[in-house]
């Protein structure tokens, strides 16, 4: 649904899309066509399913808010979906609420026992400054004390004494439990660092056999291909290069399309940084110098101020689909970092094997600059930027092929 995949690029417009964000946003997207499926499933019209479905999500600030790798939740008509965020959230308050509890409850115990303790030393304290039996004077008024009443406050002055006592051997005791915990506790982190140590050494020895074995084997040298490109391999990426330079995509030997934009550097274009619009023959030479060169044709600078219209007609239909979204994706790229002041680069491609059929693309600045989470500028030729470019978006999963579609016009 081109109509929805632009509803949610218009949802996340502005963010700096981050590899989580890309992420969340096509799962966002996935959510939103099962959603309108339903709809169409349940016999109501494609425009109102298409509005119901938009209907559902407005805002896209609380998925941001809660989004944190975890499946998100579009309220729709299916039941049994994902678990919402919002519950999550207020799960996670309620666990931390439960441990302010239980840490207030600590906090309140240890309180309570310092007052109990208090209270004892008090009562001892009351008890020792009582009078004697062998005394006749109550210590108010002077009068004369009966010998029995003065036993009588000898004895309570006796028995809060040794109430004061056992609240004091109690807190002793306390105190002496607590000290024992925390040694186990201490000797339960020691075990666990001495055991990751020897996780650790074991590791290193594990990896040290392995170098060593590799060395004995005599491994090749690398090729001038794996010196260009030092190899990347990120298990998430779609775009593979290993150490020797070999390139796939999608877990297959990638083709000379896909090849042809791993081995492209930013030094390719790197003398039209700054081309300007009004240069035709320049723009010419910079499109020449990018993949799909070869069938580049019809470049018109003259659509406006600040925008470039090109056609790659006939490619041959060999090449992937995907493969010329890769292509699409990184020259949509290099035209915007080269050209600082295009805003708009329109692209129509036709195959080898169906000439007449036109796809066409609208590249704007903003939508590219998005996807990639950077700003497009001569600035970014450079190998470190081309890096960030390619490696951290390009070579993602599905990353240009979500550009191509949101690029395309209908």
């Amino acid at each position: 649904m081109n109509e929805l995949r632009m509803y949610v690029e218009h949802l996340f417009e502005g963010r700096v899309l981050s590899r989580d964000v890309i992420e969340l946003k096509e799962e966002v997207y996935g959510n939103l066509v099962a959603r309108y499926e339903d709809y169409l499933n349940q016999g109501v019209a494609s425009d109102d399913a298409l509005a119901r479905t938009k209907a559902s999500l407005t805002s896209i600030e609380d998925v941001l808010g809660h989004a944190t790798g975890d499946d998100v939740l579009v309220e729709g008509p299916q039941a049994g979906g994902p678990v919402d965020q919002g519950e999550i959230a207020g799960l996670d308050r309620v666990e931390g609420g439960g441990a302010a509890s239980q840490a207030e409850s600590q906090d309140g115990g240890a309180a309570v026992a310092e007052t109990e303790a208090d209270g004892y030393g008090a009562v001892a304290e009351q008890a020792l400054e009582t009078p004697s039996a062998s005394s006749s004077v109550d210590a108010s008024s002077g009068a004369p004390v009966p010998p029995a009443q003065a036993a009588e406050q000898i004895e309570d002055a006796e028995g809060d004494r040794h109430r004061g006592v056992e609240g004091s051997t109690f807190m002793k005791w306390s105190i002496a439990a607590l000290g024992v915990f925390a040694a186990f506790v201490l000797l339960g982190l020691g075990l666990r660092l001495v055991t990751g140590a020897t996780r650790l050494e074991e590791a290193h020895t594990d990896i040290t056999a392995s170098v060593d074995a590799i060395e004995d084997e005599g491994a090749a040298a690398p090729s001038p291909q794996a010196a260009a490109n030092p190899g990347h391999s990120n298990a998430d990426d779609a775009i593979v290069v290993d150490a020797n330079g070999a390139i796939t995509f999608d877990g297959a030997p990638a083709d000379e399309l896909v090849a042809s934009v791993v081995n492209a550097t930013a030094a390719d274009i790197e003398a039209y940084a700054d081309t300007d619009l009004a240069d035709a023959a320049a723009v010419e030479a910079l499109v020449r110098a990018l993949p799909l060169a070869s069938w580049a044709q019809d470049v018109d600078v003259t659509k406006g101020v600040d925008v470039l219209s090109l056609a790659y007609r006939c490619v041959p239909d060999a090449y992937d689909g995907d493969s010329v979204d890769v292509a699409l994706a990184y020259n949509a790229a290099a035209l915007l970092c080269a050209m600082p002041r295009v805003n708009e680069v329109r692209v129509t491609v036709t195959e080898s094997d169906e000439p007449n059929e036109e796809s066409c693309y609208a590249f704007t600045r903003d939508k590219v600059q998005g996807s990639y989470g950077c700003m497009l500028s001569p600035d970014m030729m450079s190998a470190s930027g081309w890096q960030q470019l390619k490696e951290g978006h390009l070579y993602g999963r599905k990353f240009a092929e979500h550009l191509v579609e949101a690029a395309e016009r209908l």
